[in-house]
């Protein structure tokens, strides 16, 4: 039977990305491969005979830092006008493909498979077409004030029943034919009445009232509502909107019994007033929340989540996911809101600038809370880009279409409105054709550049170039009134790119994308415009001068670029350490000042596009506040990280780890370090033993936290402090590295996810 399902399950994902092939494929027949343009470049430089003088011009460029006249040169080659040359693919729908998918989606339905038909009906969302989206969308605010009084017979209702499938939802509808399969041969020109998007989401509520979202599923009811649900449907949608509306009623009205039940509980017990208040006020929030007052225990949110989780059916996981608020910082650095006044910048000439403690810090501290200067999704994965919010990287079970392409989703009306009107404004007519090139670092170096409007880039680049003559080192990327402010483009400017340091066939690449990236922006028509928005032709210095500013952050973005993350929790054994499933990538202006090391002594986790610092060990004052850009000392040998660090990062790392050539040795017994002892004045013999007996003790509780974990699943706040202090004894007085000391780092590591330090999801693998 598993194998059955096996086959199924993988017939069904093959059949998702059937769908992408069939629509890219009537889309590019006049585009060459990303990778193969590339190549034409090359091969085109070595067979004229022209490699050796652009090596010899580009050597010249890199060594004088000459980025303007190194994109010049390589935009005037024959090669660049022959070989980089594309058709731009218009964003488009399909209403041909979005009734295919739908009729699937019915299908799908029909069988009771709700899971299934919610994604590929969410893909014919995708693929309808859409009417323009006002600049106000009001659609999740929408009110529900229909009279309740006339509903008694529906009280039973809960979408659970196995009620026959309506009839606009069968496949085989001779009534409602005609209303599907408008115009599935050919791509004629959109009605007035959008039927199927309002039909997709019509029957994405009928899943979603099954798999009981009701939420959601009102949301999608308006929806398909305002989009002009033909009128052979409307009474079963404004019937299934109705049952919604009363289960929510009743299960607020449940709610609020409990509580009040509870709060009874508590006045005969002896609470004191102000307990009694702060309870019931909580009691109140959750009510209108529509949650179970009742779930409110000693636990941590994560903890409820997870045994409510391992109780869940398959179909029940799809909406088992967090999309937590990152934590606030308790005292923000003056000069770098971003940052805990616990860390400052610091900058030397072998180091450049760098991070340090600017007190003792202890392990679990959050450093830095930063959003995103610059996010992309990760356009390589189809799945991904349906799964996830375009403008908050946040996970999205019944998500929005993009009026316009079909290459990216929104979770609510708020972020399609933020999406539309600022990165995604020009974006949207690039993606279909950047999604084809294979480039996410062209995805990058657009949405940088965008961000911007053209009338203003010179005026911040002139006044970036002057900051870097006049300004120390240690203040670049600082404003007037000298505040890092992430979301000001100087801190983007002034990152570290190692353009000096680059292979002069890199540099070529590079050439080859930023004039791909011009190209496309002026193909967008939206790009090159002036202060009244009216597009112009742009002369060659416009285009060499924002090629040049493309090539120059091509460098800093192959540097400085994040991973964006979701934790993947399989509830069939916490034991396990969760795995981490790549959302995209971005660009965190003040988190890019941490430098490497190996051993790092903090750690990043997502929070869609907002990264968090936490520390994972303990920083005396002055100490260096790192992380780690790519694997560290337990995980691979020195010379594989060596190697790879100077592959991406075009540094050699010299950090402890390293020059030490660390090793774990589970064998090895925990021991005092004579050098670390050396370094705290007034430790004499005595002290020394004590320190002993101590580090026996600290090994002791901490065995007893694993075991006592392992049976409970979830830590205790003792627990956490123990592993905490087991973390500060050892960076304090143990000889590193050892095995204990990264048993506890890599716990400590691990309660991200119990503690709602990360985005994460639920599955269940066996």
């Amino acid at each position: 039977m598993a194998d059955i399902m096996s086959e199924c399950t993988q017939v069904y994902r093959n059949l998702l990305f059937q769908y992408f092939e069939i629509t890219e494929s009537q889309d590019t027949e006049k585009l060459i491969d990303g990778e193969q343009l590339l190549d034409n470049v090359h091969s085109s430089l070595k067979s004229t005979g022209k490699f050796d003088e652009v090596y010899s011009k580009f050597t010249v460029f890199r060594d004088e830092n000459n980025v303007e006249d190194m994109f010049k040169y390589f935009w005037n080659l024959e090669e660049n006008d022959k070989f980089l040359n594309f058709e731009n693919i218009p964003p488009k729908k399909s209403k041909r493909l979005s009734v295919l998918l739908l009729e699937d989606g019915k299908r799908f339905m029909e069988n009771k498979d709700f899971v299934k038909a919610l994604d590929l009906i969410t893909l014919s969302l995708v693929y309808a077409p859409h009417p323009d989206i006002l600049e106000k969308d009001h659609s999740d605010e929408s009110s529900d004030e229909e009279s309740l009084s006339d509903l008694s017979d529906l009280s039973n209702e809960d979408g659970s029943g196995e009620d026959s499938v309506p009839q606009w939802i069968k496949t085989n509808s001779s009534e409602n034919k005609d209303n599907l399969v408008i115009n599935i041969s050919s791509e004629e020109k959109i009605e007035e009445i959008y039927d199927t998007l309002s039909l997709a989401y019509a029957s994405r509520a009928y899943v979603l009232f099954k798999l009981k979202q009701y939420d959601i599923c009102l949301k999608d009811i308006n929806r398909a509502m305002e989009n002009g649900t033909p009128n052979s449907v409307i009474r079963e949608i404004f019937d299934m909107k109705r049952k919604c509306m009363m289960i929510l009623q009743k299960q607020q009205d449940d709610n609020m019994k409990k509580s009040m039940d509870l709060l009874e509980n508590m006045k005969s017990s002896g609470f004191s007033s102000e307990e009694y208040l702060k309870t019931m006020k909580g009691f109140m929030e959750q009510c209108y929340e529509n949650k179970d007052p009742s779930t409110t225990k000693s636990f941590s949110q994560s903890e409820k989540m997870y045994k409510a989780a391992m109780e869940m059916t398959e179909t029940e996981l799809l909406f088992a996911y967090k999309n937590p608020l990152p934590p606030k910082i308790v005292e923000s650095n003056p000069s770098i809101p971003c940052f805990s006044s616990a860390i400052k910048v610091q900058w030397t000439p072998e180091r450049g600038r760098h991070l340090i403690a600017s007190r003792d810090i202890k392990p679990g501290e959050v450093l830095a809370v930063e959003k995103a200067y610059m996010w992309t999704i990760d356009t390589q994965n189809p799945l991904t880009m349906m799964n996830f919010c375009s403008t908050c990287l946040g996970r999205c079970a019944a998500p929005l279409p993009c009026p316009q392409c079909s290459k990216v989703v929104f979770c609510s009306d708020t972020c399609r409105s933020t999406g539309l009107s600022t990165f995604h404004k020009i974006e949207c007519h690039l993606l279909p054709t950047m999604t084809e090139l294979v480039s996410p670092v062209l995805h990058r170096i657009i949405n940088i550049i965008a961000q911007i409007p053209y009338s203003e880039l010179k005026t911040k680049i002139s006044q970036c170039k002057q900051e870097e003559m006049n300004k120390p080192r240690k203040h670049h990327g600082f404003n007037d009134h000298m505040i890092y402010d992430s979301t000001d483009y100087r801190t983007i400017y002034h990152l570290e790119g190692n353009f000096s340091r680059r292979l002069l066939q890199q540099l070529i690449h590079l050439c080859a994308i930023a004039s791909i990236a011009v190209k496309m922006l002026i193909k967008s028509n939206m790009y090159f415009v002036d202060e009244e928005g009216i597009p112009f032709e742009p002369s060659e210095s416009d285009i060499v001068f924002v090629g040049s500013v493309c090539l120059d952050q091509l460098n800093k973005v192959l540097c400085n670029a994040s991973m964006v993350d979701e934790y993947q929790i399989n509830v069939s054994e916490l034991d396990e350490d969760p795995e981490t499933k790549k959302v995209g990538s971005g660009i965190f202006p003040a988190i890019c000042l941490l430098n490497h090391s190996c051993n790092p002594s903090a750690q990043l986790n997502s929070y869609g596009n907002t990264a968090v610092c936490h520390s994972i060990c303990f920083i005396p004052m002055g100490g260096d506040v790192t992380i780690a850009y790519d694997s560290t000392y337990e995980i691979s040998e020195v010379d594989a990280r060596r190697d790879n660090l100077m592959k991406h990062y075009l540094f050699i790392c010299t950090c402890e780890a390293c020059v030490g050539d660390w090793k774990i040795d589970i064998s090895k017994k925990p021991k005092l370090s004579t050098k670390k002892l050396m370094m705290h004045i007034g430790i004499d013999s005595g002290t020394e033993m004590a320190l002993k007996i101590q580090l026996q003790d600290i090994i002791k509780n901490f065995q007893i936290v694993i075991l006592d974990a392992k049976r409970n699943k979830f830590p205790s706040s003792v627990h956490i402090n123990t592993i905490k202090d087991t973390i500060e004894f050892f960076d304090k007085y143990v000889e590193l590295p050892d095995n204990l000391y990264f048993l506890a780092q890599r716990y400590l590591i691990s309660l991200n996810f119990d503690f709602e330090m990360s985005a994460c999801r639920y599955i269940r693998e066996l």
